[in-house]
């Protein structure tokens, strides 16, 4: 009797062609230069029945013979090819395996029909949400992350600075821990939205597998590649698992005291005021009592997508005021800007709470409101669901601007809060395990990091689930939302005997930083075409 012999990704070198492996096609793409448009060939990432994980490529000219044989899914019997090794320059790889696939002329691709090996559908090399900040200098590597799905947004239009026609889905994941921001563009962008519209689950969780990490108006961000794919509630035991978690009372509470970063200072809003350029720290933490809504403003901005500042109504056009944009937008997009009030038992400051925390808040988008406005017929009025902050104690990280800096402005922009008087810093944190540890199993150009150093990279293909410990640290532009019409906005002296019960505490020292421990389940990726 004679059985046929497959060779494990994990054994295939460069010392030969005559090689066998059965895999399954997780993702199948065509690599198109972005200036030239022109097709240079098919992209593959295979996976066997050891969960390990090879890039394939078919040069351009090889790709009418499998073209019509390739399917995501589908597993196939492959026999003579190359094996070659990376060179370590190559970037945007989507796994980790140090080898990749190279298809000729007397490579044969067939269909498997025999029953035997057992080929798991999927295969992630899977990251938590608080490494990706130590990532995000190097574009080597794509990476794959899990999380539940977060206020998201309607689809957008818009025309890029070449005039094309692009489309924009942004929305956020949470493992509980961090959350992270995505932007997605044109056609996954419309497939994300269709396919989230039609889950029936109250909780829907994401595997974002070849991810792009980078930064997008100022802040960490994940976007896509041409390998880029999205899973919704399928069934994998990391996804299992999350949704256990996600089921306790304190899943998402545990989220918002992660954001405030215990490298900065608590200040009361008098120590605040007092700041001079000699301050080394470009934001601080204050515990405020929101005192004043000023509903006479505009809640709302009109921002341009690609520069982040204000449109411009230019004969009633919505436009960009940069000189090196001048984009235009028949309907823009809108962000939240509540201009309110603050006090603490030293005084009080304006603040403006900007989207990001309104919509935290709220749980709601700009749009979201305009809509429940329609649906009351009150269009115009100031949104009831924006004065719910009223009169609320919250824990606030502010952006220093230069401005604040130079006492040129009085005007503070949040960016993180959390409601009550609740300092992350001035707390033992328990000890954590990255998600992945606990678990037993033509795009937007932005920076992809790696996880170790070139030379220390770990040269398996098994799918992550390696403890990875990363202490961040942050770097965010100052985007300078003091020049606003506020004007009307008075600064608040400190009286004497003004007492709104909120007594700053002092902070305690940071902890220990954190070392990475070198992890032997992550994998070197080939370079995705």
């Amino acid at each position: 009797m004679t059985f046929n012999i497959f060779t494990p990704i994990t054994n295939l070198n460069s010392s030969k062609i005559k090689w066998k492996i059965r895999v399954r096609a997780q993702a199948i793409w065509r690599g198109i230069t972005r200036d030239t448009k022109e097709f240079r060939g098919i992209n593959i990432i295979f996976i066997d029945d050891s969960d390990s994980r090879i890039h394939a490529f078919v040069n351009a000219k090889y790709a009418e013979i499998f073209d019509q044989v390739l399917q995501e899914g589908q597993i196939y019997d492959l026999t003579n090819f190359i094996v070659q090794d990376y060179t370590g320059l190559e970037s945007h790889r989507c796994v980790r395996y140090d080898k990749h696939i190279y298809f000729a002329d007397y490579t044969k691709l067939e269909k498997s029909t025999n029953d035997g090996l057992t080929i798991p559908n999927y295969s992630f090399d899977i990251f938590s949400l608080k490494d990706l900040e130590s990532m995000e200098g190097n574009k080597r590597f794509l990476c794959d992350v899990v999380g539940v799905i977060k206020d998201v947004t309607h689809l957008r239009d818009y025309v890029s600075e070449s005039n094309e026609d692009k489309r924009q889905l942004r929305f956020s994941i949470t493992d509980g821990r961090c959350l992270t921001k995505v932007t997605i563009f044109d056609e996954i962008a419309q497939q994300f939205e269709e396919a989230y519209k039609k889950q029936m689950d109250d909780t829907v969780i994401v595997v974002l597998a070849s991810a792009k990490i980078g930064r997008y108006q100022g802040e960490l961000n994940l976007s896509n590649y041409p390998a880029t794919r999205f899973y919704m509630n399928i069934n994998h035991p990391i996804v299992n698992q999350l949704r256990i978690r996600s089921l306790e009372p304190l899943f998402y509470v545990t989220n918002l005291l992660k954001q405030i970063d215990d490298s900065y200072k608590l200040m009361t809003t008098l120590q605040i005021k007092q700041l001079t350029e000699q301050n080394n720290q470009n934001k601080v933490i204050c515990q405020v009592k929101v005192v004043k809504i000023q509903d006479e403003l505009q809640w709302f901005c009109n921002v341009c997508l690609h520069c982040d500042v204000d449109l411009e109504n230019v004969n009633g056009k919505w436009t960009c005021p940069q000189p090196n944009c001048r984009k235009h937008y028949p309907y823009p997009d809108r962000r939240f800007r509540v201009c309110t009030l603050c006090a603490d038992n030293t005084g009080g400051i304006p603040i403006i709470f900007a989207d990001t925390e309104v919509r935290r808040i709220t749980g709601k988008t700009v749009f979201d409101i305009e809509l429940d406005q329609t649906m009351r017929a009150d269009d115009g009025k100031f949104p009831p669901e924006l004065l719910t902050i009223l009169n609320k104690e919250y824990t606030i990280t502010l952006k220093l601007s230069e401005r604040n800096l130079r006492n040129k402005s009085d005007i503070y922009t949040t960016c993180d809060i959390v409601e009550g008087h609740q300092l992350f810093a001035n707390k033992t944190p328990r000890p954590e395990t990255s998600l992945e540890a606990e678990d037993d199993t033509s795009y937007i150009e932005t920076n992809v990091g790696e996880t170790y150093p070139l030379k220390e990279t770990p040269k398996t293909a098994n799918s992550g689930t390696t403890k990875r410990v990363r202490k961040s640290e942050e770097t965010e532009d100052d985007n300078n939302e003091d020049n606003l019409t506020l004007n009307m906005m008075k600064t608040v002296k400190p009286k004497k005997g003004f007492e709104l019960g909120i007594k700053p505490r002092k902070k305690k020292s940071p902890d220990t930083e954190k070392i990475p421990k070198k992890g032997n389940s992550s994998r070197l990726l080939p370079p995705t075409d």
